[in-house]
């Protein structure tokens, strides 16, 4: 399957703060990396799992590692992406969804509506 790519939906997560420091200055969609993810040598994951980060949070990411940034700012990627990916089909295809509190259902929660956007890109 190819990497899904969606740049209303990486527009939609620069929209946002910061998920680390609220900032708005210099947000990005940050593309989680580490397994289940996706990615590897030289991939970008999809597109649906990015989370907004101002340019140095960004930066410290890459300079300490996906997995000692995360613990260091106590954070769950996964369920902010979950929430992020609620409000987005909800704005965009007047979808409600449950919202998700942890990490063991944002997995398979991510990978469905993942497969619905894919399966239902307008």
């Amino acid at each position: 399957m190819k990497t899904p790519r969606d740049a209303d939906y990486l527009k939609f997560v620069r929209s946002h703060p910061c998920l680390v420091s609220g900032s708005e200055y210099g947000v990005v969609a940050h593309h989680l990396r580490y397994h289940p993810h996706g990615g590897g040598m030289g991939l970008k994951p999809s597109d649906y799992r990015t989370v907004p980060l101002n340019q140095f949070l960004h930066r410290e990411l890459h300079d300490v590692g996906e997995k000692a940034f995360w613990q260091k700012h106590g954070v769950c990627p996964e369920v902010y992406i979950a929430d992020m990916l609620k409000d987005y089909c909800e704005s965009k295809y007047a979808l409600h969804i449950p919202r998700i509190h942890d990490y063991e259902t944002a997995i398979p929660y991510i990978e469905s509506v993942e497969k619905f956007l894919v399966d239902n890109k307008k």
